[in-house]
């Protein structure tokens, strides 16, 4: 068996039902953070699986990363330009938002 077949066999799915997964970080507690595009939800999956809801409400979301704070970093709006042409809170274009973790 190729070193390539051997990986593939040996995959599993971790937490399925997302929908449009951008980005995922793994906090300090081994917990996976997982960003959602379409509905801008920010979800926490422990080490056991089990989900909950850690921010909702963004607007085309690009990337998370947890700081050395604790907190969440979240690029929100990160497909509108200055333009003023994206919904609010997006007029100004891209943001940065700071989640306390």
């Amino acid at each position: 068996m190729s070193g390539k077949s051997l990986r593939a066999s040996r995959r599993s799915c971790f937490s399925p039902g997302f929908t449009t997964i951008i980005d995922i970080a793994f906090g300090p507690d081994g917990s996976l953070y997982v960003l959602e595009f379409g509905p801008g939800d920010l979800w926490r999956v422990t080490p056991n699986g089990t989900r909950s809801l850690v921010a909702t409400g963004l607007v085309a979301p690009g990337s998370v990363t947890i700081g050395s704070d604790g907190a969440f970093y979240i690029s929100n709006c990160s497909i509108f330009s200055t333009t003023g042409t994206g919904p609010p809170p997006c007029t100004m274009g891209g943001q940065v938002v700071r989640i306390p973790g």
